[in-house]
């Protein structure tokens, strides 16, 4: 088998390897996250938790943490964004592989800055104590 015979059985394997990786991946993650979810009811339930409280057990989790996610997925982004129009003015190729270095260099400043601004935004909020009074 030459070598171009090999890399078309290896694209047409993983053109359908890839896909049912992630669909069984993203399977699993459903299937343990519904298992956990079901084990607490349980034991919230055999341990005769007030309505009260098994009510704030199973509350969803608050919007604000899809917000800090967005931010720092957005910041990442326009980090690696900036780093691949460098690359770009600088004239480097996707060929080279500082292109990419620069790239993830520029991925992980994002999540720098991310990092930052989050712990700037939690150092403001009130806790959740001192809400009450």
């Amino acid at each position: 088998m030459n070598p171009v015979q090999l890399e078309g059985l290896m694209a047409i394997i993983l053109f359908f390897a890839i896909p049912i990786v992630a669909i069984t991946m993203v399977a699993g993650v459903i299937i343990k996250r519904n298992s956990q979810r079901n084990e607490l009811r349980s034991e919230i339930i055999r341990n005769g938790t007030s309505p009260e409280m098994a009510e704030l057990l199973l509350k969803p989790t608050n919007k604000e943490r899809s917000k800090v996610v967005a931010l720092r997925w957005g910041i990442t982004l326009v980090g690696v964004g900036l780093a691949a129009l460098v690359c770009n003015l600088a004239g480097l190729s996707t060929e080279d592989i500082y292109t990419w270095l620069y790239i993830a260099l520029g991925g992980g400043v994002g999540l720098i800055v991310a990092f930052v601004l989050e712990m700037r935004l939690a150092s403001r909020q009130p806790a959740d104590g001192d809400e009450a009074r």
